[in-house]
């Protein structure tokens, strides 16, 4: 028998022409026009949001000041991620403008309850030797679910610029005997890692134009090859209708309703809370 999960993300994607490697994993080729869009907004706020005297014009130098200064900027969070404030609420209203389009693209758009706020992810390479400092768990194979999100998250994963062949999220295929406890017991890190071994990962890093769409139960981590370069890429998460179990109740981003998320850039301006923390938090809402 299929399970629910299996079934109910069969419909979250149905409208989707995309690869599917597993059975709670699919990847989907944009549109002409969404990628570029998307990618300039990118580069955009990183632009607004970058350490003072940074090149903003030549990108891998604008995401090695990030990478090294980043950590000194109060909206740069120790994983990475750069979050908006109110003096980048305008850029950050073009990237969700960005972001809704290729939402819209998925068809999935009415299934959703909520969307989360989101930030952009810098994620430093790693030497030839060694390790480059960073938070162990997300080199950790790990579910959604025991970061903090509902058993009922899906997300849309993309990949925008810098070493993504080299500094990738890594994915795994559900297997067809996949059991729900999966998702509230949390493993230590070998656990994790032996979870991993039974599973079959995704064959080839994800590329940029293409959407990874991944359910709270798909297995990932990230992967950092000797020798990579900084890399940006983006997660979205939302919720759909259904169980609001949490393993770990660690602060998430903001959770909004769609058409709401949709409106931001179009009809208002979201100005951040501040002081930033580590997760985008709704301060209020302007008219445009």
């Amino acid at each position: 028998m299929t399970p629910d999960r299996f079934s109910r993300y069969d419909t979250l994607v149905a409208d989707l022409d995309c690869a599917r490697p597993g059975p709670l994993l699919a990847v989907h080729q944009l549109a002409p026009g969404l990628f570029p869009e998307l990618r300039a907004a990118v580069l955009d706020f990183l632009q607004a949001s970058a350490p003072e005297g940074a090149q903003a014009a030549d990108e891998r130098a604008l995401l090695d000041a990030f990478v090294a200064r980043g950590s000194a900027l109060p909206w740069v969070t120790g994983s990475g991620r750069v979050l908006p404030t109110g003096a980048t609420a305008r850029p950050y209203a073009r990237l969700v403008r960005a972001v809704g389009a290729v939402l819209q693209s998925t068809g999935a758009l009415p299934q959703l309850e909520a969307i989360h706020l989101f930030s952009v992810k810098i994620k430093g390479g790693r030497p030839d030797t060694g390790r480059q400092p960073g938070p162990l768990e997300v080199e950790t194979p790990h579910l959604e679910t025991w970061q903090g999100s509902t058993v009922s998250t899906v997300a849309f994963h993309t990949p925008i610029m810098g070493d993504l062949e080299r500094n990738l999220l890594q994915f795994y295929a559900a297997p067809d005997d996949f059991d729900e406890a999966w998702l509230h017991a949390v493993p230590d890190a070998a656990g994790a890692w032996a979870r991993a071994e039974r599973q079959r990962p995704l064959e080839r890093p994800p590329r940029p134009g293409e959407l990874v769409v991944f359910d709270a139960g798909t297995l990932h981590h990230t992967t950092r090859h000797p020798g990579s370069g900084p890399r940006v890429t983006m997660e979205i998460m939302a919720t759909l209708p259904g169980p609001t179990a949490r393993v770990d109740h660690r602060a998430w981003d903001d959770a909004i309703p769609v058409e709401r998320f949709l409106a931001i850039g179009r009809d208002t301006l979201l100005m951040p809370d501040e002081p930033v923390g580590k997760t985008v938090r709704v301060g209020s809402w302007e008219p445009l």
